[in-house]
């Protein structure tokens, strides 16, 4: 039920953070799979609404959980690439 971007976000409303970053095997949230689909569009943001929709979806780029915390303490994600130092999506209001 509780997965590290969860953790993650949980910690950050503790800290009263404003703001995570969160690295991971994509560059960002895409609108589908870009694994699966070679026309998915990388977003450059996304308010916490619809990543939840899509979380809830089966979006694998984050905890549908994470999410929910991050939208009720006012803590934006940002999703970049593990491997580079490009900011990928902001997720947020």
């Amino acid at each position: 039920y509780f997965s590290t971007d969860t953790a993650a976000a949980l910690r950050a409303a503790e800290m009263e953070a404003e703001i995570i970053l969160l690295a991971k095997k994509v560059d960002g949230v895409y609108d589908k799979d870009p694994y699966k689909h070679k026309n998915a569009k990388k977003l450059d943001y996304i308010s916490y609404e619809n990543m939840e929709k899509m979380a809830k979806n089966g979006a694998k780029v984050l905890h549908d959980r994470c999410v929910v915390l991050a939208k009720k303490y006012g803590v934006k994600i940002i999703v970049k690439n593990t491997f580079n130092d490009e900011i990928g999506t902001i997720v947020g209001k």
